[in-house]
């Protein structure tokens, strides 16, 4: 029989009421569930079922959330004050050591409560705790903060009305899910309760705004670790804080859950189950893969030695070779491998001759067929230690020109192509420099790249990033090569993805698209997102523009023997 402990009474309604301090039930190890901020053990409610038939399921309201016991009130919020709060939950529930499994917040907890000793395994689903700057870590406390706001103003604004439709429900939590309209209009109004009484959200993000992100540890996690990435999470997105977290976490293992939110338990339920019960039963399957960090490779290029970024996975599905724009390198795409590589891709990135940490005069590019040449050998490479794999090219910028001309070249057999901001149209102010004697000192502003400041401060404080003026020799080569294109053949066959932004001033989409137009083939998708600059692939939708990336290669996956043909 189902258990409902109230850790203080005082914490506890009337038998009507929603407010219980944990759930217990079944037998087996214990399996500890720690829920997201603003939530309690109900959001669990979906899996229970399916995880007490195998384990001693304990879900507990986190400290300072309505129903859960009170924090120290002499003591200010953090990740370690809540550890010790939840440690005295499992002491109290005689539980010493027990299969963690936490969502966001809860992920977190999980995490440091390993690190203390306490876990047999972790599943962190969508774990809160990874950023990498002031900027996405302001993102995701403005969420929290609005979203409180609008609970704290239910009775105002008629919510309570209004989440009793299917429609409306999937619309206002699409934040946290897919699938809100799922969810019971009761639970719902739950969820909005726990909202309201979450008593430590404000100490929660005033400790937040000067916290530190999850770092390395010099103690080594005894424990299997598995990090399970919700596909469509708006709120803590993969590519921004998935990968500093990885980073943080040594061996940890790293799942993408398809077609799910943030919180997943109600979008698919038997998915989540599955995920834990992997873990907790020693039966992880094959769909499990591992993030490695980048390997660097050195290849003998055309004209001199070549760096090549490996991102590995294990039991891969495809080969992606990402190819770089000009004057800068292969490592401004760790995000972009990151999110392929939870994709199955193990992906081959090369700094162009010239470029990165590869050999050349910085930022010159004199001769395009031999860069088409360089990337040919590391198709080769990546063909030779994967055998049979399909290969997909995916070039931004020159990278777009280059990969262009590879496809033209008929040099190797690709599954896929994808081109992001291609400059295969040229430019014509970029044209026009070349009837100037001498050609005026006018580097690449980084203020052309994104919408996302940060991107180009990065950008312009990167010291591998070539920041002089464009050579007359570059330029030359450049709308040389755009004339070489324009005479060669299309894509015939090859499914290709074309992907630009509409604001793009350095490839514009003017002069880009009657150029594709000539190119394209009978397998082609296009995509223009308004607004977007040149860098679609680090722009403030990245996430999305990501997503279409991944979405498109597995659309396009091909038998291993057909792409060796």
């Amino acid at each position: 029989m189902s258990t409902f402990l109230t850790i203080d009474p005082a914490f506890r309604r009337s038998a009507s009421g929603t407010t219980t301090a944990a759930y217990r039930d079944g037998a087996g190890e214990p399996l500890v569930l720690l829920h997201g901020i603003n939530a309690s053990w109900r959001v669990w409610r979906p899996v229970l079922a399916a995880l007490q038939a195998k384990h001693d399921v304990f879900a507990p309201t986190l400290p300072g959330h309505r129903g859960g016991p009170p924090l120290d009130p002499g003591q200010p919020v953090s990740i370690g004050l809540l550890a010790d709060g939840v440690e005295r939950i499992l002491d109290a529930a005689g539980i010493e050591r027990a299969h963690l499994a936490g969502n966001s917040l809860g992920g977190w907890i999980a995490i440091e409560l390993a690190r203390r000793g306490r876990a047999r395994s972790v599943v962190a689903l969508s774990p809160a705790g990874g950023w990498t700057s002031d900027r996405d870590l302001g993102r995701v406390v403005r969420l929290l903060e609005a979203a409180r706001m609008l609970i704290e103003r239910r009775d105002a604004l008629g919510l309570t009305d209004l989440m009793r439709r299917p429609r409306f429900r999937r619309l206002a939590l699409r934040q946290a899910m897919t699938r809100g309209d799922l969810i019971p209009p009761q639970e719902v109004l739950e969820m909005m309760e726990d909202t309201a009484g979450c008593t430590m959200f404000t100490g929660f993000i005033d400790w937040i705004r000067g916290a530190e992100p999850i770092a390395s540890s010099n103690t080594p996690v005894d424990c299997p670790i598995r990090v399970a990435w919700a596909e469509e999470d708006r709120t803590i997105p993969f590519a921004r804080y998935g990968c500093p977290l990885l980073a943080a976490l040594d061996r940890a293992e790293l799942v993408t859950l398809r077609g799910v939110g943030h919180i997943p338990m109600y979008d698919d339920p038997a998915l989540v189950a599955r995920t834990i019960l992997e873990v907790t039963t020693g039966k992880t399957q094959k769909r499990s893969r591992t993030l490695s960090q980048s390997t660097d490779i050195s290849l003998d290029g055309t004209r001199g030695t070549i760096l090549v970024r490996r991102w590995s996975v294990a039991d891969p599905k495809r080969i992606v070779v990402l190819v770089h724009g000009l004057g800068e390198h292969s490592g401004r795409y760790e995000h972009v491998a990151a999110r392929l590589a939870a994709d199955g891709a193990v992906v081959y990135a090369p700094d162009h001759y010239g470029h990165g940490h590869s050999a050349g005069e910085r930022g010159l590019v004199d001769d395009v067929e031999s860069i088409v040449d360089d990337v040919s050998r590391v198709v080769e490479e990546a063909r030779s230690e994967y055998p049979g794999l399909p290969v997909a090219l995916l070039g931004h910028s020159l990278g777009g020109m280059i990969a262009t001309r590879f496809v033209q070249r008929r040099d190797q057999h690709l599954s896929a192509l994808v081109l992001t901001g291609p400059f295969v149209g040229g430019n014509p102010a970029f044209e026009g420099l070349l009837a100037m004697d001498p050609i005026p000192d006018v580097p690449i502003s980084p203020d052309l790249l994104s919408r996302d400041p940060q991107v180009g401060e990065q950008y312009a404080s990167d010291p591998l990033v070539y920041h002089g003026p464009v050579a007359r020799q570059t330029l030359e080569e450049l709308f040389g090569t755009v004339a070489v294109i324009a005479k060669g053949p299309g894509f015939g066959a090859l499914p290709t993805l074309w992907i630009h932004g509409e604001e793009d001033a350095l490839a514009p989409l003017q002069v880009t698209r009657p150029a594709i137009e000539q190119l394209r083939g009978d397998q082609f998708e296009e995509l223009v997102y308004p607004g977007a600059r040149h860098e679609v692939l680090n722009e403030i939708n990245r996430e999305e523009v990501l997503d279409e990336v991944a979405r498109f290669l597995d659309s396009v996956a091909v038998p291993a023997a057909a792409a060796s043909v």
